[in-house]
């Protein structure tokens, strides 16, 4: 889907990076379109005297975009934390970003 801008715009109900840090991102629930909304303040690595920058999951783009680790936090609310979505498929992730039926398909080398 990255390579594809105008999906993920469709994802994000926001335009603009909002001025309040407030996002609310659409995924599909058995079909049904769910409004998620975060903040962007995001999870970064404890240290001794604080905080380091370096964020625990996603990273900002090469281009400097934010949408990732904001797309990454939604994606965890919705699924109540981000500990039950490390092993999911990246189908179910498709099916939650589109609504639209995914299948897989295995090529024989």
């Amino acid at each position: 889907m990255a390579e594809h801008p105008d999906r993920i715009q469709k994802v994000f109900a926001n335009n603009v990076y909002p001025a309040s840090g407030l996002f609310m991102i659409h995924f599909y629930v058995r079909g049904e379109q769910v409004p998620v909304v975060v903040d962007d303040r995001l999870p970064m690595y404890p240290t001794q005297r604080g905080y380091v920058e370096q964020l625990y999951n996603a990273k900002q783009s090469p281009d400097k975009a934010w949408w990732g680790p904001i797309l990454e936090k939604a994606y965890c609310k919705m699924n109540i934390a981000c500990t039950y979505t490390n092993s999911g498929s990246a189908m179910q992730s498709f099916r939650d970003l589109t609504g639209m039926p995914v299948e897989q398909f295995w090529a024989n080398k």
